[in-house]
């Protein structure tokens, strides 16, 4: 399996009713967990709280790079090989809904994501992603299904506001090694990680650490 060493990203959809594109690179470091790079994020005039403001290209690939726990951890990007889709619906409670849906393919160390969003989004900028909690497990021959949870961080100090936020998500892949996901049948990941979103206008600087195991 090819190493990650970068993360090419790009999103088109609607939010809120008003049409958004962001794209950006994630330069990745397998060794300490982390991915950092900037995404540009294309938004009608006077939607500031209209996201994805930044933090949210990125999530859906948390576990790209992620430092494993122990080394003998198998990271899920190595069951879904070169070719997979995901489909992602994140809950954010009474600031919003959104569904991703993603094309995504491995060549030449960069992982391509592409993504599709739609959906409503009703909060101010994000300063942080907190706590993220997320449950992979082997769901059949060619798929993995994931549930996790998160806490977004507006603002910062004592008038910061959190909001808690859950989603589901589910994998398949387009070039199954039918062998690996025989010998995890129904194991599971356990995934944590950060991810720090830092604005200057349109473009937002992201850094994300993360980490994998089995439970």
């Amino acid at each position: 399996m090819t190493t990650v060493t970068s993360v090419s990203l790009s999103l088109s959809g609607t939010i809120n009713g008003q049409s958004v594109t962001a794209s950006g690179t994630l330069s990745v470091d397998e060794t300490t967990g982390t991915k950092s790079g900037n995404v540009s994020v294309n938004q009608p005039p006077g939607s500031a709280s209209c996201g994805p403001d930044g933090y949210a290209v990125p999530m859906p690939r948390c576990f790209i790079g992620a430092r494993p726990v122990k080394p003998n951890v198998v990271n899920p990007l190595r069951l879904l090989g070169r070719r997979f889709d995901s489909v992602r619906v994140t809950d954010l409670g009474s600031a919003g809904w959104v569904a991703h849906t993603e094309h995504a393919s491995l060549a030449k160390g960069t992982l391509t994501s592409r993504q599709s969003i739609f959906g409503e989004m009703r909060h101010g900028r994000v300063t942080k992603v907190t706590g993220i909690r997320e449950v992979i497990q082997v769901a059949g021959p060619d798929h993995l299904s994931a549930e996790g949870r998160y806490t977004l961080v507006i603002g910062s100090g004592r008038t910061a506001k959190k909001i808690p936020v859950t989603y589901r998500q589910s994998y398949r892949t387009k070039t199954p090694d039918r062998k690996l996901f025989r010998a995890h049948k129904k194991k599971k990941f356990l995934l944590k990680a950060e991810v720090r979103p830092n604005h200057h206008g349109q473009v937002v600087s992201v850094r994300t650490n993360s980490t994998i195991e089995y439970i």
